[in-house]
């Protein structure tokens, strides 16, 4: 089977290249997901590229551009090769605040995807963690930036290897569906720095 990935690099693409590489042919969007480019024989492709923290989030710009024209572009490489495409969403678009690019953005290509596209799965991502992740709240705990009120705070999220697992069962079942992530953990943010700092 031959899978297209956007977003290789990142933290989550990166950990489900590591889950499929040994039983499918990657093939890696080494392009600017903004600019168009053709491929063949494509059977799934998973767009996970995107901004994916808070400074990031500052150019708007570029977060609308890289997430719409992005995913427009993946819509209709789909399209082309009848491939079932998985776009990496986010939780984030159950709560509605239209100063919320990102999620906005999200939303709106969700309900793209599902007026246009033939074959697809949506991921509505949760939070995400593990010792190798390098941004938002991990980077935060690394450099000290994180109030003793707040250390007290709990969070929702999946670890890394959980979200892997769920992932790589909602690609096997690859049927039109909004997958949603279940087994969720529920720690303070002083829990979660033991954890993976």
């Amino acid at each position: 089977m031959n899978i297209l990935v956007t977003g290789e690099y990142g933290f989550l693409a990166s950990a489900l290249i590591d889950s499929l590489t040994k039983i499918h042919n990657l093939i890696m969007y080494d392009h600017d997901v903004r600019y168009y480019k053709s491929f063949e024989n494509i059977d799934i492709i998973l767009h996970f590229a995107s901004p994916s923290d808070r400074v990031e989030f500052t150019n708007r710009e570029k977060v609308t551009t890289t997430i719409i024209d992005g995913t427009i572009n993946m819509v209709n490489i789909a399209k082309e090769n009848n491939a079932v495409l998985v776009f990496a969403s986010t939780m984030g678009v159950y709560t509605y605040d239209i100063d919320d690019v990102y999620c906005s953005c999200k939303r709106a290509m969700e309900h793209y995807i599902l007026s246009t596209c033939d074959r697809y799965v949506i991921l509505r991502i949760p939070r995400v963690y593990h010792k190798t992740r390098d941004k938002g709240l991990m980077r935060l705990l690394r450099t000290g930036n994180v109030s003793e009120e707040q250390m007290c705070n709990n969070v929702e999220f999946l670890d890394l290897s959980e979200f892997t697992k769920q992932t790589v069962r909602a690609l096997r079942d690859n049927t039109n569906q909004i997958f949603e992530y279940n087994n969720m953990q529920n720690k303070s943010v002083q829990e979660i720095k033991e954890l993976y700092v």
